[in-house]
């Protein structure tokens, strides 16, 4: 019976694991969606410049994830550029708190403030943010509901 070295064997469960990474990231790719997050615009000029690296919200998407679109709220009303999402952290309101308050770009008075009569909290890492949306020249396809509809 042919026996594989330590070597091949590192080398096919390594073969397997890209395989099997390709495949999930496929499925994610294939079943995921972009988001539309709609935030004040001196948020997003944070968000932009570098200085915010952490969204923090009362509740977090259901479905899967791919884009995050940041949307410039009036007097703004524009898509200022994306990011991809990595996850969420997720914990009460002041352990979210203490994990992001040097990179959140928020006062603790103004964090309390959004997070009142609430127990739970969730942070959306922002990382690699691409600033800018440029539209396609002519189109681009883009999933059904893209704009709100069903």
């Amino acid at each position: 019976m042919y026996k594989l070295s330590y070597i091949d064997r590192l080398y096919k469960l390594l073969a397997f694991s890209c395989f099997c990474r390709y495949v999930l990231n496929m499925i994610r790719h294939e079943n995921s969606r972009d988001v539309l997050m709609s935030i004040q615009p001196v948020i997003g000029r944070r968000v932009i410049s570098g200085r915010k690296k952490y969204e923090c919200r009362r509740s977090i998407f259901r479905k899967l994830v791919n884009r995050i679109y940041l949307y410039l709220s009036s007097p703004v009303r524009k898509i200022a550029g994306y990011f991809v999402y990595q996850g969420y952290m997720e914990g009460t309101v002041q352990k979210i708190w203490e994990a992001t308050k040097d990179k959140s770009a928020a006062t603790e008075t103004a964090y309390l403030e959004y997070f009142k009569n609430t127990d739970k909290a969730f942070a959306i890492p922002i990382d690699r943010q691409t600033p800018g949306f440029l539209p396609p020249q002519s189109f681009r396809y883009v999933k059904s509901g893209f704009y709100g509809e069903k």
